[in-house]
Order: C-alpha cells, then sequence, then structure tokens
C-alpha cells in the first residue's frame, strides 16, 4: 500500500517570500500565509545534505530596521486544503539561536487560524508537545531524547484532535514504523470547538523571560526549515529533492518564446515572462527529461511530486502537470491560470502511475518524463 500525501515541500524551487509556493502568486488565494514574518531566498546552508532549507525571518522590526521586544512569536502558515481529524506530519527545522539561546522553534496545525497542538524543541534541546499556542499552552509531554536545536531535526507528529481521546505522537529523527519518542493517548488535544484542523505552521518563539528586550536586525534569519510533509504515513527521516528540467522529451507541443522547450522551464526560481513556453490550443502537452543524477541516491521512494506554474495571456484557461513513465501518461490534477498572475499547481504521486500505481521503484525514476497539458 502506498501512502497519500496532501503537501510535500522541499524549499528548492522557490523566490524569495515564497512566490513560487504561493498557490496563486500575486493573490489573496496562496495557502502560504504569515505573521509578522517573511522568507528570504532559500539558503544553501544549513542543508540536510541535498538542495535548501528556508529562512524564517521577523518583519515587525517597529520600523528602525532592528526589533526590540520582550517576547514576540513570528511563523509561516501552509494550508493542507482538507480539514482532517488524524494526520501524520513532519518537517526538519532549526533555530538560529539569535540573542544568547533565547529563541525555540515550533511546528504545529491550526484550525481557522488557532492553533491547537505543537511541537516545540526549547534553547537546551528538550522536544515537547502542546495543546494551544505558544503564547498560551498546556504542556501534554516531554521526549527523554534531547537534540542540538541549532541543526536541523526532523520532527514527525501523528495527532488526532479530540476532546478526550486525543492522539499525540512525536517522532525525532527516526525511521519509518519506529517507536515514537513521545506517545500520548486519551489526550485532550482539542484547542477549538473543532475536532479538525486544516493547516500547518512553522515558526519561533523570541523569549526573554522578561528580564530585558531582545533585539535584532530585519535580515537576521531567525529559523530553518526543511523537508515537509503532510500524509497518511510517517515516513521517517527523509529527503525531498528538487530537479529540474535537462533535456527534451518525449512530447514537445507547447511552443517556446525561443530556444528549446525545456530551456525555457528550466530555471529554480519562475522567472515569469522572462522565458516560458505557450500552447495555442487545447490538448497539447509538453514532456521533458531530467538529468537522472540523484542530489543523494535514495534508497526507497515515498512520493513524486510534479509542480508547474503558469499564467493566460487572455481570459481564463486549465492547466494541469504531466507525469510519463513506462510509455504510459499521467495527467494530474488541473487547475486555472488566468492573466491576473501566475498560478502554482502541483500532484502528488505515492505510487508510480505508469506501473499500476505501485510503489515507487529507485531504478525506474531516471528514465521519467515530467511536464504540462493544456486542459482548456
Amino acid at each position: 500500500m502506498v501512502a497519500t500525501f496532501d503537501v510535500l515541500e522541499g524549499f528548492d524551487e522557490v523566490n524569495a517570500n515564497a512566490d513560487l509556493m504561493a498557490g496563486v502568486l500575486s493573490s489573496s488565494t496562496s495557502p502560504w500565509g504569515f505573521a509578522d514574518a517573511v522568507f528570504p531566498t532559500p539558503k544553501s546552508s544549513p542543508n540536510r545534505g541535498s538542495g535548501k532549507s528556508f529562512a524564517l525571518r521577523a518583519t515587525n522590526t517597529n520600523g528602525h530596521g532592528y526589533a526590540v521586544f520582550a517576547q514576540m512569536f513570528v511563523h509561516a502558515v501552509r494550508s493542507i486544503g482538507t480539514k482532517y481529524t488524524t494526520r501524520r506530519l513532519g518537517v526538519a527545522m532549526a533555530c538560529n539561536q539569535p540573542q544568547n539561546n533565547l529563541a525555540s522553534v515550533y511546528f504545529g496545525v491550526t484550525d481557522g487560524g488557532t492553533m491547537q497542538c505543537f511541537v516545540k524543541i526549547d534553547t537546551a534541546g528538550t522536544v515537547s508537545a502542546y495543546r494551544g499556542d505558544p503564547n498560551s499552552c498546556t504542556l501534554l509531554g516531554t521526549a527523554a531524547t534531547t537534540v542540538n536545536p541549532n541543526t536541523l531535526n526532523m520532527i514527525e507528529m501523528e495527532l488526532t484532535i479530540d476532546g478526550t481521546s486525543g492522539v499525540f505522537k512525536v517522532w525525532i529523527n527516526a525511521t519509518a514504523g519506529a517507536t515514537p519518542n513521545i506517545n500520548l493517548s486519551s489526550q485532550n488535544t482539542k484547542r477549538t470547538g473543532n475536532t479538525t484542523f486544516d493547516a500547518c505552521v512553522m515558526g519561533v518563539e523570541l523569549n526573554n523571560s522578561g528580564y530585558s528586550n531582545i533585539s535584532w536586525s530585519a535580515g537576521t534569519d531567525l529559523a530553518y526549515f526543511d523537508d515537509l510533509y503532510v500524509g497518511d504515513t510517517q515516513i521517517g527521516n527523509h529527503h525531498v529533492q528538487t530537479y529540474f528540467p535537462s533535456g527534451a522529451g518525449s512530447n514537445t507541443g507547447w511552443t517556446p518564446d525561443s530556444g528549446s522547450n525545456y530551456a525555457r522551464v528550466n530555471e529554480a526560481a519562475m522567472d515569469g515572462d522572462t522565458s516560458y513556453v505557450a500552447a495555442a490550443s487545447i490538448n497539447l502537452i509538453d514532456t521533458y527529461a531530467w538529468s537522472g543524477t540523484w542530489l543523494s541516491t535514495p534508497t526507497a521512494i515515498n512520493a513524486i511530486a510534479v509542480g508547474i506554474a503558469g499564467t493566460a495571456v487572455a481570459g481564463s484557461d486549465t492547466v494541469a502537470p504531466v507525469v510519463l513513465d513506462n510509455s504510459t501518461t499521467t495527467v494530474g490534477t488541473a487547475f486555472n491560470v488566468d492573466g491576473a498572475g501566475y498560478a502554482y499547481g502541483q500532484t502528488i504521486y505515492g505510487g508510480d502511475p505508469g506501473r499500476s500505481n505501485a510503489a515507487w521503484v529507485v531504478a525506474n525514476v531516471p528514465s521519467l518524463e515530467f511536464g504540462v497539458k493544456r486542459i482548456s
């Protein structure tokens, strides 16, 4: 049985301020939101052996290029797209520890903008589970294992939201199927009036315990995050590797603005109208080869996500990601594009659609092609 995923993000293909992660660029319908926070350009360091991480910075700096607070919380919120009572999710996170180890990093879930539960790594490297938000919370459990809070640690959770029979499990740098480091049942994990959550949140708490104010410049990286997932399975310590087109595929139905099709869509940070391919009519498909060279050779593949960004010259059109394997072309989830800005769509394949949705086989993936189809 293959896993299913709602979110899979390696943060390697984004511009500053998470432009490409925004579900609809330049639009209020983005799945990302921020509280006194901003993403700068993704970082090559720290990373987890491949790709990049993203940094979280504070935007509330009192208008002076620096900020002074006794306590502050900044975070990014990623919509899941569906309300769940139970789900597994994970992210690698580290704190940059400004101001003499006064910062803690956290990862949690929200319901309608209100946090239900979260996991926090404090300045001593203690990993704890809480109900509520960092400003008003109840401690539910603490792991015996501690970590170095300054390095990227993979934190995974299994959550069931309920007022009396809630479940809260936490894994720390674990393998798939490992015993949880925190294993709580029959808990009150419900802070709101609902037994669901619809988004995950990644943030940093700056807290000087009331002694004196904290100050930092607007350009300070407060925390780092990488390898985010939300799905139905605890997959263990993993990497999300990102690859871009490196050659022509079997389908070249779209027209490049110049040169070769694949070379107009292979930039890591989407460049808008600077380079592109275009489809003059419906049902046209473009697919692209990738290098077949792994950033870090996997022993197993849990899922492959194919993402595309697009716009319409006039009116509104529909496009979809495409994956081609074993001579089978599979069209993913369609989404609308219009002239208001660039939209981003992604389809996550937990199994190989070219092989009856069986689990991905590492040796088959170098021949994979991916691309785009114009639906309407």
